[in-house]
């Protein structure tokens, strides 16, 4: 501690440009033994140094990421903490799997063959592998982290980290399902959201976070943000767009063998878990796609609109 005190005082002292104690010898004495010394490496007291290391922790723990180019960062999305309880229903299940497949060796029955100790065995190593799995996908999830920033998202898995910017993501995939168990008792909400870049680069975002369905729609609502004009001036200069398993021209939108001009569309709407696009004149969709199988959903179903829009202006 009075080191701490000695070098913050010599800091002051030094920054109000206070003249050394030394001063007060001769200054013709003083300069030759100045000269005579050897260089000395420039000290750095107590009170600088705690100040640096401050200064370096801020800049780390900021909310603008290594990459200057992502921004700042906007939300941060850990590992869902619910899913937790997997982890003990995998043991169990795992455990399970060990006392089914030594079964037959642990309890011999005469009367069983060997095709029938085969498979008992093999059921019980795939309760092994079922178990195992599950534990291991929630202890490896456990530190992982999600932060969204103004110009792109970052993961963070221990020391794995992926960073990509929203300008970067050329397709995205959002897949949405819910899951009824127990006779409707219980209901699970199970998502998805796939980005790729066009250089190969690939983050999935699934349900083992926290709050993945308000991930989700940021995450959609980003990227669409980013994707529609780059779509836009690629189709006014005649290229065709593929939203897999779509494909949509300048003139047209076609699935297969099928093709609906942009003059004879009526709109399109998500219901049921489906894209459907519509024909004028006609009560049922020209086509259903299934939302979580359809390339840039979002990014298709503005551009529809928009057209829409723009033709009854």
């Amino acid at each position: 501690m009075l080191c701490l005190a000695v070098g913050f005082l010599s800091d002051r002292e030094t920054c109000r440009g206070a003249a050394p104690a030394a001063a007060t010898a001769p200054a013709a004495a003083a300069a030759p033994a100045a000269a005579a010394a050897p260089a000395a490496t420039a000290y750095v007291g107590p009170a600088r140094l705690l100040r640096q290391v401050a200064a370096w922790a801020a800049k780390r723990n900021s909310v603008n990421s290594t990459n200057a180019a992502l921004g700042a960062r906007l939300k941060t999305y850990a590992a869902a903490k619910a899913k937790y309880w997997l982890i003990p229903l995998g043991v169990v299940i795992f455990a399970g799997g060990v006392f089914v497949a030594l079964g037959p060796w642990l309890f011999p029955d005469p009367r069983a063959g060997l095709g029938t100790e085969v498979g008992i065995a093999v059921l019980g190593l795939f309760f092994m592998l079922l178990g195992g799995a599950a534990t291991a996908s929630v202890v490896r999830q456990r530190n992982r982290r999600v932060h969204v920033h103004e110009h792109g998202i970052v993961e963070e898995r221990g020391e794995r980290r992926i960073e990509m910017l929203w300008d970067e993501v050329a397709t995205l995939v959002s897949a949405r399902q819910k899951v009824t168990q127990a006779v409707g008792l219980v209901t699970h909400h199970i998502e998805s959201h796939t980005l790729k870049t066009d250089a190969g680069k690939k983050l999935v975002l699934d349900h083992l976070l926290a709050d993945i369905s308000a991930l989700g729609e940021e995450v959609e609502r980003q990227v669409n943000r980013c994707l529609l004009p780059k779509i836009q001036a690629r189709l006014a200069k005649g290229e065709s767009v593929s939203f897999s398993p779509l494909t949509v021209t300048d003139q047209s939108i076609a699935s297969g063998q099928k093709t609906l001009a942009w003059e004879q569309v009526a709109g399109a709407e998500t219901a049921h878990g489906e894209v459907r696009i519509f024909r004028h004149g006609e009560p049922s969709a020209w086509v259903k796609v299934r939302y979580g199988s359809l390339t840039n959903a979002r990014a298709l179903l503005t551009l529809i609109s928009s057209r829409v829009k723009a033709r009854q202006a």
